[in-house]
């Protein structure tokens, strides 16, 4: 079934069945035990960075998204780990983006969740230096 809704969400141009299919990712990942969801995290991660990545989307979809990434991190933060260094950007690119407000506070709970699930919690500040400012920006706005 996984591997059906990862094919789906890679193959189908409408973005409702594309949206539908990343839900019932999450719900996978959600409900499965954490070993059946491990076997398939790196599949799941590698497609949808690549659809953060490389597509114009809704906010919704991309807040769907990140909540899979999300979840993925609580359940298998091994796995996400060599996925860092493409997460961080499109994290905060979606944080930056001031067109959704879901969007954003999905970004920030994503964010701290990779963050308190991998212990990845000072080297952030070298690899992104605008970090801190992108956060508190955020904070002075809200």
């Amino acid at each position: 079934m996984i591997v059906s809704l990862i094919s789906q969400l890679e193959l189908s141009n409408d973005f409702k069945e594309r949206e539908e299919a990343v839900k019932l990712i999450k719900t996978f990942v959600r409900a499965c035990p954490p070993d059946l969801t491990c076997a398939y995290s790196s599949s799941i991660l590698t497609c949808l960075i690549k659809k953060l990545d490389g597509e114009l989307a809704t906010s919704t979809f991309v807040s769907a998204v990140l909540e899979v990434i999300s979840e993925i991190s609580k359940v298998n933060s091994e796995d996400i780990k060599p996925y860092l260094g493409d997460l961080f950007p499109l994290v905060l690119e979606c944080i930056k983006d001031l067109s959704s407000r879901d969007k954003r506070m999905m970004a920030i709970k994503t964010l701290i969740s990779i963050i308190e699930n991998t212990g990845f919690v000072v080297k952030p500040y070298f690899y992104f230096p605008t970090i801190l400012k992108t956060v508190t920006d955020l904070v002075q706005n809200e």
